[in-house]
C-alpha cells in the first residue's frame, strides 16, 4: 500500500532544499519512492507544481492532490509530497521531525471521498543519528577511501 507524506516548508527555497535533499536520498538508493514534488505561491500568489523529471515515477501523485494541498497553503509557506510505501514514507517523516526538532510540520494525506492532511506528531528519532555522529558520517558518504599503502615515516 501506498501513502503520501507532506512536509510544510516555511518558505519555497527551503521546500526546494527539501525536495533536493530527498531527490539525492533517492538518488544515493537510501530511499525508495514512487514520486516527489514541490506545491508553493509564486510571487503573484499562483499555485506553482513542481514536479520530478520522472526519473522514478512508477505511481504519479495526483494533480488533485496537488492542487488539494496547495490551496491549503499560506502565500509564504511551500509543502513537499513524497509518495512511496508505508514503511518508507514513516522512516521520511520520522527523519524529518527528528532533524527539525519537529519545526517543519509533517502530514498524511489521507485518500478518500474527502481529501484531508492528518498532522503526524512526535520527534522520536528512532532513525537519527546524534547530531555530531550523523554530520560526521553524512559528509564522509563522499570521500573516497585511500588504495595505496599508507606508511608513516619521518619527512626531512
Amino acid at each position: 500500500m501506498t501513502k503520501v507524506l507532506a512536509i510544510r516548508a516555511p518558505s519555497h527555497d527551503q521546500g526546494e532544499f527539501v525536495l533536493s535533499s530527498i531527490h539525492e536520498a533517492v538518488e544515493k538508493k537510501r530511499i525508495e519512492l514512487d514520486d516527489i514534488a514541490l506545491v508553493s505561491h509564486d510571487a503573484d500568489g499562483k499555485l506553482e507544481l513542481h514536479k520530478t523529471s520522472g526519473r522514478f515515477h512508477r505511481h504519479r501523485i495526483d494533480d488533485a492532490v496537488l492542487r488539494h494541498v496547495g490551496d491549503q497553503l499560506e502565500s509564504t509557506d511551500a509543502m513537499v509530497l513524497a509518495q512511496g510505501d508505508d514503511a518508507t514514507i514513516d522512516a521520511v517523516g520520522s527523519r524529518v521531525r527528528a532533524i527539525t526538532g519537529g519545526d517543519m510540520k509533517t502530514y498524511e494525506v489521507t485518500d478518500g471521498e474527502l481529501l484531508e492532511l492528518r498532522e503526524v506528531t512526535g520527534t522520536d528519532g528512532s532513525i537519527a543519528l546524534a547530531d555530531d555522529e550523523g554530520l560526521l558520517r553524512e559528509a564522509s558518504d563522499d570521500l573516497s577511501m585511500p588504495t595505496g599503502i599508507m606508511v608513516k615515516m619521518p619527512l626531512s
